[in-house]
């Protein structure tokens, strides 16, 4: 996690950001599905 690669793709930030919500979600969906 370099500063400079933050400051150089700011646009990509918010991709990283929603990527990894999905993988979040994925995670969260997959855990509630075990628990049933």
């Amino acid at each position: 996690m370099a500063l400079s690669e933050r400051s150089k793709n700011k646009g990509s930030s918010r991709t990283v950001i929603l990527s990894s919500l999905m993988v979040v979600v994925v995670v969260l969906l997959v855990f509630l599905r075990k628990r049933r």
